[in-house]
């Protein structure tokens, strides 16, 4: 849930949860990045040596670098097409509330490997949502932003009677990230200087319909139900806890970059992303079929969706649960990821993990 704000809105300014937790439980994230490293690795090819500017270093610009666990690759394989570069300038951006400290750790090998290469980078954290101006005009020759862009700025409070869960509620997320969308895009306009690329990644619309991870969410609303019997959560949980995201379908997306004007769609597809748990779980049960491996992989699949939605979850918590202190807060997060892993191995067990994402490279015109 998100911090409202005094006109009444809620303002989305959670971070990835922190202290290596994220980076440690993003392997669905990192297959989907591995993805996107021909796009980056294409965008460099278009613009480096075709730039206005000769007088500044080349500059990356990551949008939205949470811990750092998935930048590296994507900017090692921007490093790669500038190998006769002699400054490398990288700004990774993301929520104030996010662990830089996490992020500057992992991040730190990229500037060794340039010094070893003859490369000076230079590394700057922008702790700045972006939904804002993040950089200078005209001051990047690249950008990406991987599995951030589905969420939103702001979200209109909920309705009288209305729930998250509602058609109502669904039109206003799409509307809403419809709009932060092609506001993202004019910023980056801004940011970025003619010819340079843009590489996008987000979750999207399943091709025929249904919902992403669809086992694992449902295994977390059924761990909270069960605290919410045993009256460990406030039952105005479930009317306040959303998560201000929407997944478009990849031909409204290409609309919408239409609609903005500005950027050519130089590529654009759809592609389902299998967790590495629910690969490895296979190839485990398909050698020996050893219940162990059903509680570990309950174990994998919740702590990587728990390390996306807890800033979310002790958020409503906080809002619904009265007067409680971090560490209570804590507590009741850890009980509901312990109680949703008993559900998922018990409701769920071997079923396939998959999200669906759109990936997008965009050329400034």
């Amino acid at each position: 849930m998100s911090a409202k704000m005094s006109n009444g809105e809620f303002k989305n300014d959670v971070a990835m949860r922190g202290k290596g937790v994220y980076g440690a439980n993003s392997g669905q994230q990192h297959s989907a990045m591995l993805s996107a490293l021909p796009l980056i690795t294409k965008s460099v090819a278009d613009s480096w040596g075709k730039r206005p500017y000769t007088d500044r270093p080349f500059t990356i610009a990551e949008y939205g670098c949470s811990d750092g666990k998935n930048s590296v690759e994507p900017i090692a394989a921007a490093l790669r097409g500038t190998a006769d570069a002699k400054h490398v300038q990288l700004f990774l951006s993301d929520q104030p509330s996010n662990d830089f400290a996490a992020t500057s750790k992992n991040v730190q090998k990229i500037g060794e490997d340039g010094e070893k290469d003859g490369i000076s980078i230079f590394t700057a954290m922008v702790p700045r949502s972006f939904y804002k101006q993040v950089l200078a005009p005209n001051s990047a020759d690249m950008g990406f932003s991987l599995m951030s862009i589905h969420y939103v700025d702001k979200m209109p409070p909920l309705r009288e009677g209305e729930f998250p869960f509602d058609t109502s509620r669904k039109e206003t997320r799409r509307q809403t990230w419809e709009k932060d969308f092609c506001s993202f895009l004019r910023l980056r306009s801004s940011e970025l200087v003619d010819g340079s690329s843009l590489v996008l990644s987000q979750l999207s619309e399943p091709p025929e319909g249904g919902d992403n991870f669809a086992v694992v969410g449902q295994a977390l609303g059924a761990g909270a139900q069960d605290m919410i019997k045993d009256n460990l959560l406030s039952h105005d949980l479930f009317k306040h806890f959303e998560l201000p995201t929407w997944y478009p379908e990849p031909e409204r997306m290409r609309e919408l970059v239409a609609s903005v004007g500005g950027w050519a769609v130089k590529d654009l597809f759809q592609q389902e992303i299998e967790h590495p748990a629910s690969v490895e779980l296979k190839k485990r049960r398909a050698e020996k079929e050893d219940p162990e491996d059903l509680e570990w992989y309950a174990g994998k699949v919740i702590d990587w969706l728990a390390a996306v939605v807890s800033g979310y979850f002790l958020k409503t918590v906080a809002i619904t649960a009265g007067d409680m202190n971090e560490e209570q807060r804590e507590k009741l997060l850890q009980e509901w990821i312990s109680r949703s892993k008993k559900r998922f191995l018990a409701d769920s067990k071997d079923a396939k993990v998959t999200s669906w994402l759109v990936f997008a490279r965009l050329q400034k015109c």
